[in-house]
């Protein structure tokens, strides 16, 4: 059980980071062609739920460390610039929890 928890933390690093640059498909079609390579990781359907709780604290974690750059930047552009990669990951998890629920 420790493994499939691993590994699901690790495709969902994974699909997040493509589902936040628009690869939405992508994510999914990667998570499909897992799924018939290697079956028992998604086997049971809290599994999927699972994956998604992990996409969304991985967006969480993506956002906060946005965040601390903008407290960071130097001028108003790079903040600005920021501020908007932090408003894709807050969407990103929005997304994310209108699915969990």
């Amino acid at each position: 059980a420790f493994r499939q928890i691993d590994i699901l933390y690790e495709l969902a690093f994974f699909c997040m980071d493509l589902d936040a640059e628009g690869f939405e498909e992508l994510s999914d079609h990667f998570i499909k062609a897992y799924r018939k390579l290697y079956p028992e990781v998604l086997m049971e359907s809290s599994d999927t739920v699972l994956l998604l709780y992990y996409k969304l604290y991985r967006a969480n974690v993506r956002a906060k460390v946005t965040v601390l750059k903008v407290e960071q930047a130097d001028n108003n552009q790079e903040r600005q610039t920021f501020i908007k990669e932090a408003e894709k990951y807050l969407d990103l998890m929005q997304g994310y929890l209108t699915k969990l629920s």
